[in-house]
């Protein structure tokens, strides 16, 4: 019997997954930008077999940063995940956990993310 536990353990995770990320430094400037691709999925539902299966569609996510460093030991970053604001899939909100239109089983659905950080070092 396909439980809901079994459904979720079974099919909320993506098959594949590939992150691409580069970085670029200049003097005291540098910079990241990073692509996730998350593959399809296919979740079953919760509500039984005349309830179609939710299907998630691929999807990729930007994150970017950029970073000055005043000195060795001192380094302000800003940024963003998510910056383009990808979802996974809508889905009938009825059948995700959340009761609401997104699932967070393929990737997250807060939207995008920014911040800024100060590092610094002792030595």
């Amino acid at each position: 019997m396909r439980t809901p536990k079994r459904l979720f353990i079974e099919g909320a995770a993506p098959k594949s997954k590939a992150i691409l990320s580069t970085d670029y430094s200049i003097g005291p400037w540098d910079a990241t930008w990073r692509l996730t691709y998350f593959g399809a999925i296919t979740l079953g539902t919760f509500s039984g077999a005349s309830v179609p299966d939710q299907e998630y569609r691929p999807r990729t996510s930007v994150d970017v940063s950029v970073g000055y460093a005043f000195s060795d030991t001192l380094v302000l970053t800003i940024g963003g995940v998510n910056v383009f604001d990808a979802k996974p899939s809508p889905q009938d909100a009825n059948e995700t956990d959340t009761n609401f239109t997104y699932e967070s089983v393929q990737m997250g659905f807060n939207g995008p993310a920014w911040f800024a950080r100060l590092s610094a070092g002792f030595r």
